[in-house]
């Protein structure tokens, strides 16, 4: 048998998640831990091993991710918490140029067989859309070999997608499989699982497709990988001994090793042989040498940094096997960056301090003695200013004037050794200053969230926080009713001007969540007191705006709160894009009254839409004129009146053109400005009845991890 490799993902036979060999008898672990599952898809390619997998519970998935390993020592490379949908699949394989898979669409809505790489790991194409997923991949240079769930074995075209039948194998599989190509001998190698066996089978292309089973597997196989040999039997085999050294930092050193005196398959070598040292796969040395022979040899590298040195030797069959390789850092080698930074403000002035760099990253050259820091003043995530440069000292000072708008400050500080930089750390924040309309939070950052205060009012631990995806957002509670509040920075308001505020929210689908906004002088559930937005009920997973109008009578500082109103064991609550816009003077127009949006009774996609205009300006005196009246919908200008007497009756039909809802706002303006916006969704076209509910599940408060 070849050299076979696989991802175990379930087993009934007790054996953990990881990688296996895959051999005769059954399985043999190679290293085993629950990061090594490929049950969305595993294959290797470039010295590179993935394993995808999506977090799905109860037929709701909650996420895809992905790690990538190196297929020598299966030490971790990169992880990805956030993968896109369509990188996960049912089964993929790998030619050695591509990653070929029956990969999910990024809605999910369905299967495409595409390609990827592993360097960097992306979508790099896709061939066709799948009416019915493979449940296993192989290939060889010239094709795909796709297997259905029922048994049916095709050859599929690698540009087109196209199918040539070519046997029903009659191996019906119910769960997760996979499989692999031997085109040296023309045999699939296939990893079934049913109810009641997991099984390797061959599937010889030689011999009619002639199936046979091997053995019995213990565990469910993914991401099934064909390791080639590593030379031809009459290549030379692999030098041996290989040692590198480089001495106080220089990129000058020696390497030193034995040559082979048998071929890989055991064979005697005869006459010199070349050979090629090489670091990180480039050559830097090369000579020729008997077999047996003893080599010292200098060898150089261009800067510093961590290297892979190998040395291969050939003849006219091949090239050796690899030899054993020697990672060794060389140069000046790279500071750990400073454990802790931290900043504390008083009277104007930053106190930055760290911890002293005294080690490196990779056992090299180094003299914590040597190091340097720089630091560097972040404002609201943008780089304000180099505070210290090249400095001995691990602390310093700032001198910062306290700032009247909102201001996130942040230091970041590197160490550097003989021209060899650090990863950069970064302090704790310091909140300063007030909002200032206009001002928009996208949550794209944790220090995003750090302006607001979290109240968790019924103290259960379970409240508002930053989500990675870039939000606010509240998970649901199994034990108590929501009661939770996430509170603004100080907002310094006038009176006499408008505000609009907008928040983008959604929920989770199947679920029904609320939440309200309200508004007062103090960060305190006391204080907010003001209703700004009544209580809003989010029943899908869908963000939309929500808008309020803010006319403070009296000018000072306020506080905006958005209070989690959810029942207990409800969904979650997701906050995005928290907005004030710049004010409106009062003597702009008021709001728009008495509006309507009519369907049409016919069923077509059109909307009658009918206003009165506004008669008054925000402060409540009459109006003497209005240049316009703007009436956009999902953003574009459908309609707009122009020298509009204040209070007149207005209206037209849109022609929306589809059956679908829509968001109207319609503002009237006068030599003022804009004044208050009017915020709507309307239907156009015949709105349904909403199908009846379907039974929903309800969730446990751990859920145990696939």
């Amino acid at each position: 048998m070849p050299n076979l490799i696989g991802s175990v993902v379930q087993s009934n036979a007790g054996l953990d998640v990881g990688i296996y060999s895959i051999q005769a008898n059954g399985l043999t672990a190679i290293k085993t831990d629950y990061t090594l599952n490929a049950s969305n898809g595993g294959a290797a390619l470039d010295g590179k091993y993935i394993c995808c997998f999506m977090d799905q519970y109860m037929g709701q998935v909650y996420g895809a991710y992905y790690r990538l390993f190196d297929i020598d020592d299966w030490s971790l490379l990169e992880q990805n918490y956030q993968a896109d949908f369509n990188l996960m699949a049912e089964c993929m394989t790998s030619d050695g140029s591509d990653i070929y898979g029956c990969f999910y669409k990024q809605d999910l809505s369905g299967y495409e067989l595409g390609k990827m790489s592993l360097t960097p790991v992306k979508r790099t194409g896709t061939i066709c859309s799948l009416d019915e997923p493979y449940i296993a991949l192989a290939c060889d240079a010239k094709a795909l070999y796709g297997i259905y769930g029922d048994g049916r074995l095709v050859e599929i075209n690698k540009s087109t997608g196209e199918e040539t039948p070519l046997a029903n194998t009659g191996i019906v599989s119910n769960y997760l499989t996979s499989a692999a190509y031997d085109s040296k001998t023309g045999i699939l190698y296939y990893a079934s699982c049913t109810d009641t066996e997991t099984a390797l089978y061959s599937i010889d292309f030689n011999n009619a497709y002639a199936v046979a089973k091997i053995c019995d597997l213990q565990g469910e196989v993914c991401g099934m990988h064909l390791i080639a040999p590593l030379a031809e039997d009459g290549a030379p085999a692999a030098v041996t001994d290989l040692a590198v050294s480089f001495t106080d930092g220089s990129l000058s050193g020696n390497a030193t090793f034995t040559m082979p005196v048998q071929t890989f398959a055991g064979g005697s070598l005869t006459g010199d042989l070349p050979y090629s040292i090489r670091a990180n796969d480039e050559e830097i040395a090369h000579g020729q040498a008997a077999p047996g022979a003893a080599i010292d040899v200098p060898v150089q590298v261009a800067e510093a940094g961590m290297y892979k040195f190998t040395v291969l030797v050939s003849n006219s069959v091949g090239d050796s096997p690899s030899s054993n390789k020697v990672n060794l850092w060389v140069g000046p080698d790279k500071p750990y960056a400073p454990a802790t930074v931290t900043i504390a403000y008083q009277e104007g002035t930053f106190d930055i301090s760290w911890d002293a760099v005294t080690t490196s990253e990779n056992n090299g050259y180094f003299d914590a003695s040597r190091v340097t820091y720089t630091v560097v003043r972040y404002n609201n995530g943008v780089e304000e200013s180099v505070v210290a440069s090249h400095i001995a000292a691990t602390q310093c000072t700032d001198a910062v004037a306290a700032p009247e708008k909102l201001s996130i400050y942040t230091y970041k500080v590197v160490a550097e050794f003989e021209g060899v930089t650090s990863n950069e750390t970064k302090s704790n924040a310091v909140v300063m200053g007030s909002i200032m309309p206009p001002y928009t939070n996208a949550f794209a950052t944790g220090d995003d969230f750090l302006p607001f205060t979290v109240i968790d009012s019924n103290d259960d631990f379970n409240t508002w926080g930053w989500n990675e995806s870039g939000c606010a957002y509240i998970g649901y509670s199994w034990q108590n009713d929501m009661n939770d509040w996430l509170v603004s920075a100080p907002v310094k308001l006038e009176a006499g001007k408008a505000y609009r505020l907008a928040i983008d929210a959604r929920g989770e689908a199947n679920y029904k969540d609320h939440f309200e906004v309200k508004m007062g002088t103090q960060a305190n559930v006391d204080a907010l007191v003001t209703a700004l937005i009544d209580t809003v009920e989010l029943t899908d997973a869908t963000y939309r705006t929500y808008y309020a109008v803010i006319a403070p009578e009296t000018t000072g500082t306020y506080y905006i709160g958005i209070h989690c109103l959810s029942k207990i064991n409800m969904g979650a609550i997701y906050i995005d894009n928290f907005t004030i816009e710049a004010p409106i003077p009062d003597t702009a127009p008021a709001i728009v009254e008495n509006v309507k949006f009519t369907a049409q009774p016919d069923g077509s996609a059109a909307i009658d839409v009918s206003l009165n205009a506004p008669d008054k300006n925000i402060a409540g005196n009459q109006l003497a004129s209005i240049t316009s009246v703007t009436v956009t919908r999902d953003g574009e200008m459908v309609k707009q009146f122009t020298n509009v007497s204040p209070g007149a009756p207005l209206s037209f039909k849109d022609e929306v053109g589809k059956e679908t809802t829509v968001h109207y706002t319609i503002v009237a303006s006068n030599e003022s400005g804009a004044g208050i916006p009017y915020d709507q969704d309307a239907y156009a076209g015949l709105k349904l009845p909403a199908p009846l509910p379907t039974a929903k599940s309800r969730r446990v408060p751990l859920l145990p991890e696939r």
